[in-house]
């Protein structure tokens, strides 16, 4: 049996499945001698550029009304709250509720049980981060939710119609490399991911930018290194690496390496801020809020005091897992 009746055979059974990419059509190509990459979205609290996280850890998205803000403030708020609560004589009580400590800095609201309806909610709304989490949830299953594939890859189309760059760079690179699932498959499909890299490098995600210097690099054209400089000027490492091969094999000159690094660095020392990088320690630690619910008294006691310091000394409090 040869590769094509191989391919066939396993794909028989398969529905391809393709939706809602007809408004994605009129996407016009970057002239990427003229390009500017918008500037990073900033955290509403510290005013500081978004830190860059695929992962959703250093960005944290409030489902009760929509915002997000970086991990760091979220958790500057937690230690906020307990340091007014052990402040305060009047406050007795050595048992501290976890979701009480958590409250929405925006709405005030503790955060939401009910994950399912409130990010149906936002996206009802259009909210187009809540339709990639919720596009998750029907990809992965959970929290009451019944894998949806279809489902999934409806808002995620949505998500990129909503101009939200994560729906552009997932569904992009869905469509570059195509994907199959239990019962459908998205097939290959170059054009599609070129409009949908190029819409997400349009709202600001350097990343978009960067694949499509990759596909171009496939292509065999010589501007590709162009989107690669870009991206790495606006700080994705993934750029920045890809520009020091180029380097390597001269097809960079040393002046422009030299100001790819420049602008990289100038970049993370505007995000990367004194309080976001003891925050990414206890990140890297599991020492964060995330962490405390699951640990013993005496490990949140020793966590709280050493974050708190001398305004923690001589209180024994426990934060709770809010049931």
């Amino acid at each position: 049996m040869d590769d094509d009746e191989k391919n066939a055979t396993d794909d028989e059974g398969l529905e391809e499945y393709d939706h809602g990419f007809d408004q994605f059509l009129d996407e016009e190509e970057i002239d990427i001698n003229t390009f500017v990459l918008p500037p990073r979205r900033k955290c509403p609290i510290c005013t500081l550029p978004f830190p860059f996280d695929y992962n959703y850890v250093n960005v944290i998205f409030k489902r009760c009304c929509g915002h997000s803000i970086c991990g760091s403030c979220d958790e500057s708020t937690f230690y906020g709250e307990l340091k007014r609560r052990i402040e305060d004589e009047t406050y007795t009580s050595k048992v501290v509720n976890f979701a009480s400590l958590q409250k929405c800095q925006f709405c005030r609201k503790t955060p939401c049980k009910q994950k399912l309806s409130a990010l149906e909610k936002l996206a009802e709304c259009g909210n187009g981060q809540a339709m990639i989490q919720l596009a998750n949830l029907y990809k992965n299953g959970g929290d009451g939710v019944q894998i949806d594939y279809k489902r999934y890859i409806d808002l995620y189309h949505m998500a990129a119609r909503a101009d939200n760059i994560t729906g552009c760079f997932h569904l992009g690179k869905t469509y570059w490399s195509g994907e199959s699932f239990d019962d459908i498959v998205i097939e290959k499909d170059r054009d599609k991911a070129m409009r949908l890299f190029t819409r997400g490098a349009r709202f600001g995600d350097p990343a978009c930018l960067y694949c499509i210097g990759l596909m171009l690099c496939g292509d065999g054209k010589d501007d590709h290194v162009q989107y690669f400089l870009k991206a790495a000027c606006t700080g994705l490492q993934e750029a920045l690496d890809a520009v020091k091969k180029s380097f390597i094999l001269k097809h960079v000159t040393k002046e422009e390496y030299a100001q790819a690094l420049r602008s990289f660095q100038a970049v993370h020392d505007e995000i990367n801020s004194e309080e976001r990088t003891k925050f990414n320690k206890r990140l890297a630690a599991h020492e964060t809020i995330f962490d405390l619910s699951l640990m013993s008294k005496k490990r949140q006691i020793e966590i709280v005091n050493k974050v708190l310091g001398p305004a923690a000394a001589g209180h024994d409090y426990l934060v709770l897992k809010d049931d």
